[in-house]
């Protein structure tokens, strides 16, 4: 299984204009910069059997750019276990477990969040894959990971 972590791009602050964290939504340069992350991925000929996103907002927006750069034409699924601050290994393994084993998947979240599920796939210590927002990573795992 391909494992395509994606941290959300820049956001607007929190607080800003009176927007709640759960809704800070992607500034121009956010966008901009995620839409040619996505084309360089596209370009690489990377393609998404599926794409699992935080609800918030803008890993929401940071998910349908990449998804339409990449020319997947499946729903985003928004999946709770990507909520900043919420992943477990448990959680990760249940949103991949009916998903084909040798395909490609997007998750799109947050930091923590996305440092730490790098570090747990490659069994490397927190903090030791730095991510920058707009960052994917690719992971290539045997099977469903943390389901053993």
């Amino acid at each position: 299984m391909k494992i395509y972590l994606i941290r959300h791009a820049d956001a607007v602050d929190a607080g800003e204009g009176g927007v709640k964290e759960a809704e800070r939504y992607l500034t121009v340069k956010g966008r901009a910069d995620m839409r040619r992350v996505a084309e360089k991925l596209a370009a690489m000929g990377v393609a998404f059997d599926g794409v699992l996103t935080s609800p918030f907002v803008r890993a929401v927006q940071t998910a349908e750019i990449a998804a339409t750069a990449l020319g997947f034409s499946g729903l985003v699924e928004v999946c709770r276990a990507l909520e900043a601050g919420r992943w477990k290994p448990k959680s990760i393994s249940g949103a991949l477990a009916d998903r084909s084993s040798s395909g490609s998947y997007a998750l799109v979240g947050h930091n923590p969040d996305m440092e730490e599920i790098a570090s747990a796939l490659l069994s490397v210590p927190d903090g030791a894959v730095p991510f920058q927002k707009g960052a994917v990573c690719l992971i290539e795992v045997d099977g469903i990971p943390f389901s053993g």
